[in-house]
């Protein structure tokens, strides 16, 4: 988390999930507001993007609101029953994953021209 940023309530947007061995779900998932990236594993169930976004906010928040400061985990391990829950740190190198689109702001008649391998 950037040193200046304040707590923000949490919308958590999942980015990734991949099937791997030892761990059956893995997503990524980016707290929007605060800027952190989260890793949730599920050992169990089927694949469920909004859940697995709520099971990152419920913790973290949960986190913050007890403790009054960022989580230091960053790795969620859990069941869909709710009968396991432990948690890691790993680097964030390990963690995030790059967000590749950006934005620019131009004034009116300003507005770069398009790239020929844009074109189709």
């Amino acid at each position: 988390m950037e040193l200046n940023c304040i707590w923000h309530e949490l919308e958590v947007v999942i980015y990734t999930c991949l099937i791997t061995p030892g761990v059956r779900y893995s997503g990524s998932g980016y707290a929007l507001a605060n800027r952190r990236w989260y890793q949730l594993n599920v050992n169990s169930g089927d694949y469920d993007e909004d859940w697995m976004a709520e099971i990152i906010s419920t913790h973290i928040s949960t986190y913050y609101h007890t403790m009054g400061n960022q989580t230091p985990f960053n790795v969620i391990n859990a069941t869909m029953d709710g009968s396991l829950l432990t948690f890691d740190t790993h680097p964030n190198q390990v963690i995030a994953r790059p967000i590749r689109e950006r934005l620019e702001y131009c004034s009116e008649g300003s507005l770069p021209s398009p790239s020929p391998l844009l074109i189709a």
